[in-house]
C-alpha cells in the first residue's frame, strides 16, 4: 500500500484528508513542518500533502527544504488563504515544484483525483 503522509495544522483537516484516503492509502499525519521532516527521517512516503499556511514551520519552508534534500519527492500543497493582489501562495508553491495545488476548502472527489493522479 502506498503511503501519504498529510501536513497540517488544522486537526480538522487532518482528520478529512485520513477518512477520504484511509482505504486506499497508508496515511501518516502531522502538525507542522518540524513534524514532517522528524517522520521523513524514519520512513519514506510515496506522496506528501502540507499545508501552506501553519505555525512553526510553514509549508513554503518545508517544500524548500524537501526539494534540496529529496528533488523528486511527490508533493501536494494546499491552502485556503495567503492571497493578495500581488501574491498567492498557491502558486508560488506551485513554482517550487508542489504539483497540483489543492485550494481550501475542496472536496472529496478532487481530493482523491488529485491524489491518484500524483501517484500514478
Amino acid at each position: 500500500m502506498r503511503t501519504v503522509l498529510v501536513v497540517d495544522d488544522e486537526t480538522e483537516m487532518r482528520e478529512f484528508i485520513s477518512e477520504a484516503l484511509s482505504d486506499s492509502y497508508s496515511l501518516v499525519t502531522v502538525a507542522n513542518g518540524h513534524e514532517a521532516l522528524g517522520q521523513l527521517s524514519r520512513q519514506k512516503f510515496d506522496l506528501i500533502v502540507t499545508d501552506l499556511m501553519m505555525p512553526e514551520m510553514d509549508g513554503i519552508e518545508l517544500l524548500m527544504t524537501l526539494r534540496k534534500s529529496s528533488p523528486t519527492q511527490k508533493l501536494i500543497a494546499m491552502s485556503g488563504g495567503g492571497v493578495s493582489k500581488h501574491f498567492d501562495i498557491l502558486r508560488a508553491a506551485e513554482k517550487l515544484g508542489s504539483c497540483p495545488i489543492l485550494r481550501k476548502p475542496f472536496g472529496l472527489a478532487e481530493l482523491r483525483k488529485v491524489v491518484h493522479d500524483t501517484l500514478a
